[in-house]
């Protein structure tokens, strides 16, 4: 992991759980031989962000879809409404999780972030629709 303060305050409280829990750690700094390893390394992990960012885009897209089929067969319903935030949720929580491993900003993210954007705006206009079917200010969904 690249040597940046919160990495390293991370890493000195997870150190600080395994000692409470009685384990052992050590952190070991390391340089790299030189510039071209460093660069391939740094490609290695980009490489690997990029996927996972692809898969998040993939997601987000079958996410689309069910609004879209739902929006079609005109399924205003809260039950529908819910299982999609469900899934909305379980999508921002894995992209989370993956801009906290970004350590060295893949290229992947702006097109990551471009299909959540696409997908929160589907979900909110769906929200809308279940609301104003329902007789309700859709203000109340926040």
């Amino acid at each position: 992991m690249p040597d940046r303060p919160d990495l390293r305050a991370g890493l000195g409280q997870l150190g600080q759980r395994i000692r409470s829990g009685g384990g052992e750690v050590s952190l070991l700094e390391t340089s790299s031989p030189d510039a071209a390893w460093e660069a391939d390394l740094v490609e290695r992990f980009n490489v690997a962000r990029n996927a996972e960012y692809d898969e998040v885009i993939e997601s987000v897209e079958r996410f689309e879809d069910e609004i879209r089929r739902e929006t079609r067969k005109k399924r205003f319903r809260f039950a529908e409404l819910e299982e999609s935030e469900a899934d909305w949720e379980k999508l921002r929580r894995w992209f989370a999780r993956l801009l906290a491993r970004d350590f060295f900003g893949a290229s992947g993210r702006s097109a990551a972030e471009e299909a959540l954007a696409r997908g929160r705006e589907l979900l909110d206009g769906f929200t809308r629709e279940v609301y104003r079917l329902e007789g309700l200010d859709s203000d109340q969904s926040n």
